[in-house]
């Protein structure tokens, strides 16, 4: 008997999104790995039956949910939660075996070094086994002929790369106008730019040169077609001081008056951690006025190396309740430490719940 599938909550889907193949991508640095294993996260704890893709060459995301090992075939991290890798020899391998029909001819057409060295070496080949590869698995069925995937999140190369990588396809059906190939790479290009089944997700931090290019980015993927579903701005920190509070700190400083170097030094890191935060929330605020709308917010984790705990705590700030919760606090609460307390009370409970 197939097992039974399970029903999707609408009131706890991530950014709002209904499930669909989603491309998490932006400038290097700025935690895309992160929210790509968050999302993931989020998706199944909202009824969606999930796959967490990496590429090979990047950051592995399934590590940050599951120390378990993750190769080309789906490795289950959790209940109706898996993750595979794909590399463009295995990819390669498969595409093979679908067309030469015999295993052991494909595997050693493969392992051929001249036919490596060809994979390894033609433009947009690798970009579009990936992609081919993805296609594939967004049209997979179960038992009962539904989709096997209910959401696919795709950890993909940072934004050049992640932008050369969806416009490949493209690429390679104009570079090939008639044969299989031409077919394929135009199937797959629709594919990408059917906004019902992909989007991209921009992650960015909330500093100048991310934002600048996660704007950019967001330009160039319109003019080409490809939706872009959501932004993310991640790494948020709450300001945990008022007007008064910091007006009084910048005015100790100022006096001269005699204190210990290690309150002197607090002071001083008050002050700096209040104008970053200032900084943030007008960098935020530039972003914002182009999209037209708030983004979603991701806020600061104060760990040195983040654990399975704190991906299941920004899981539940992609959700719109959580969201509501983080936006209240970030909106300018005259109560400083109360404000950040709340955020971090919240994920806090969220990790030992």
């Amino acid at each position: 008997m197939a097992p039974r599938r399970p029903k999707i909550d609408p009131e706890l889907l991530p950014l709002g999104l209904a499930p669909r193949t989603v491309f998490v991508t932006g400038k290097g640095g700025v935690g895309k790995s992160t929210v790509s294993a968050a999302l993931a996260l989020a998706w199944r704890d909202a009824g969606a039956r999930t796959l967490l893709v990496e590429i090979e060459g990047q950051a592995s995301s399934s590590s940050m949910i599951s120390a378990k090992r993750v190769g080309y075939e789906p490795v289950p991290l959790a209940e109706h939660l898996c993750a595979l890798r794909i590399t463009m020899m295995d990819a390669l391998k498969e595409y093979a075996r679908l067309r030469l029909k015999v295993k052991l001819v494909a595997d050693r057409l493969v392992g051929n070094p001249v036919i490596d060295q060809f994979a390894q070496a033609a433009p947009g080949f690798r970009e579009l086994l990936v992609l081919g590869k993805l296609w594939a698995l967004a049209g997979e069925r179960d038992e009962r002929g539904a989709p096997k995937w209910d959401a696919i999140v795709v950890d993909s190369p940072a934004t050049g790369h992640g932008l050369g990588l969806l416009n490949m396809a493209g690429v390679v059906a104009r570079m090939f106008p008639v044969g299989p190939i031409s077919s394929e790479a135009t199937r797959i290009d629709r594919f990408i730019r059917d906004k019902r089944r992909v989007g991209v997700i921009l992650a960015a931090l909330p500093e100048e040169l991310p934002v600048t290019e996660t704007l950019e980015l967001r330009e160039q993927l319109a003019e080409q077609g490809v939706d872009v579903a959501a932004v993310v701005l991640n790494g948020l920190l709450v300001d945990r001081f008022g007007p008064e509070e910091i007006e009084r700190v910048t005015g100790a400083l100022d006096s001269k008056a005699p204190m210990g170097d290690n309150v002197h030094h607090a002071l001083e890191t008050a002050v700096w951690e209040h104008t970053r935060c200032v900084d943030q929330a007008a960098e935020r605020e530039r972003l914002e006025s182009v999209m037209g709308e708030p983004v979603c917010v991701l806020p600061h984790m104060f760990a040195p190396q983040l654990s399975r705990e704190h991906i299941v705590s920004l899981s539940h700030w992609l959700t719109a309740p959580g969201q509501a919760v983080l936006q209240a606090q970030l909106a300018g609460a005259t109560d400083g430490p109360a404000a950040a307390a709340a955020v971090h009370a919240a994920a806090n409970a969220e990790e030992t719940s």
